[in-house]
């Protein structure tokens, strides 16, 4: 954690989920390893449904044996119900729901 106490610009550097957890899957194959990731929890106020279609469109989601996730409706998302249902749909082929609320 950097201080910031004199309200400096602190960089930030924003990646795709599917490169993220397959950087995290290269640290394992190290081991020899099979990397299946148990639990990947996701709160992030609205940008969900941009990291779900990249982690679909990837196949990354597949290696993932339980999901947590918030939905959270802001207008300016373009088509979010539609985007919602898809990717529900999808989830649905992969893993099942045990509880669930949408927005």
């Amino acid at each position: 954690m950097v201080d910031n106490t004199e309200n400096q610009k602190i960089p930030l550097e924003i990646r795709e989920g599917a490169g993220v957890i397959r950087d995290i899957m290269k640290i394992d194959r190290e081991k020899k390893e099979v990397v299946i990731i148990d639990l990947l929890h996701v709160n992030c106020e609205g940008c969900e449904w941009e990291m779900f279609e990249n982690l679909i469109e990837t196949g990354v989601l597949q290696t993932i044996s339980s999901i947590q996730f918030s939905s959270h409706y802001f207008s300016q998302v373009p088509d979010l119900v539609s985007r919602y249902c898809k990717i529900k749909e999808h989830l649905r082929k992969t893993h099942y729901m045990v509880w669930g609320q949408s927005f």
